[in-house]
């Protein structure tokens, strides 16, 4: 029997979905098991998913307490927590699938870029945080208003074994190098060693401010979570 991963559970249900029309009688249970028959060899959906969660279980190891490496998606999260838990399988499928087929877009980015009066912004800005998130990346926002930006990162989507590192590292001290380098009489930056915004930064210098940003909090994360590993 070849490996059950979460691409097959979705392949699964997509075919489930197709019997409908073939045989619109039977329960949705009935139709994913037969789905699951045929795609798995298993006996019913119940079995497959058992496999699948077994493969899944086999591919993490736990760094420290909770705060679990996935060597597969390389997803670093908190299984004690069960919205990491969905957000891992979300990625991990979306992973799977992007080995299937090439990738439409780099999974690399560094910042995301809303544009006032051009994009509503709540819905895009869900989907890059929960990419923040379970990738544990720094989840910058720069908003763009026509001649002025403002840049925007917060601490939140880290792992909470994270939280006493910021004190220590002193975000601040690197925000305030930055709008010195780069702000004018109108740039101010606000927050603390958890929350930074620096206002009215002129458009053509935010995605720099946003880069190095980016680049100082990565690299800070990077060697806090290697070091869990010790």
């Amino acid at each position: 029997m070849s490996t059950i991963t979460l691409l097959t559970l979705d392949q699964i249900k997509h075919s489930a979905k197709i019997l409908k029309k073939k045989h619109p009688n039977l329960t949705r249970c009935q139709r994913i098991d037969i789905a699951a028959q045929e795609i798995s060899g298993l006996r019913n959906y119940h079995q497959v998913r058992k496999a699948c969660m077994a493969y899944l279980d086999s591919l993490i190891t736990v760094e420290d307490r909770n705060l679990c490496t996935c060597a597969y998606c390389e997803l670093i999260f908190d299984n004690s927590l069960k919205e990491d838990v969905k957000l891992h399988h979300k990625f991990h499928l979306n992973v799977e699938k992007a080995s299937a087929k090439p990738l439409r877009q780099t999974l690399m980015e560094k910042f995301i870029l809303i544009k006032k009066g051009k994009d509503s912004g709540f819905e895009k800005e869900s989907k890059w945080f929960d990419m923040c998130r379970i990738k544990s990346i720094p989840f910058i926002k720069v908003t763009e208003r026509s001649r002025f930006s403002d840049i925007h990162w917060d601490y939140i989507n880290f792992p909470v074994s994270l939280d006493a590192k910021w004190q220590d590292f002193r975000i601040w001290d690197v925000a305030l190098e930055l709008l010195k380098r780069f702000g004018n009489r109108r740039s101010q930056l606000m927050g603390s060693e958890y929350v930074i915004t620096i206002k009215n930064i002129e458009a053509k210098y935010a995605s720099e401010i946003a880069n190095q940003l980016f680049e100082a909090i990565n690299s800070k994360v990077i060697e806090w979570l290697a070091n869990t590993k010790k």
